[in-house]
């Protein structure tokens, strides 16, 4: 593996994760209830965006937009 490959997939992998466990925590918990649970998928789901981002950006390497060849 290139040394791109190896962090697009770290990328991805931690954007699924923390989606992932985001998503787990709001189903399993009553947020309502208990707000350090809410504020810990709400962090986790900032990650999953910026990941997200972060993937976008990654594949667009190369482009016009980011002036490399």
């Amino acid at each position: 593996m290139n040394h791109f490959e190896i962090v697009f997939t770290t990328v991805v992998v931690l954007t699924v994760l923390s989606a992932g466990s985001a998503t787990a925590i709001v189903i399993a918990v009553d947020t309502r209830a208990r707000p350090g649970a809410r504020i810990v998928a709400v962090r986790l789901m900032k990650i999953a965006v910026l990941g997200a981002g972060a993937v976008i950006a990654l594949l667009d390497r190369g482009g016009a937009s980011s002036g490399i060849q």
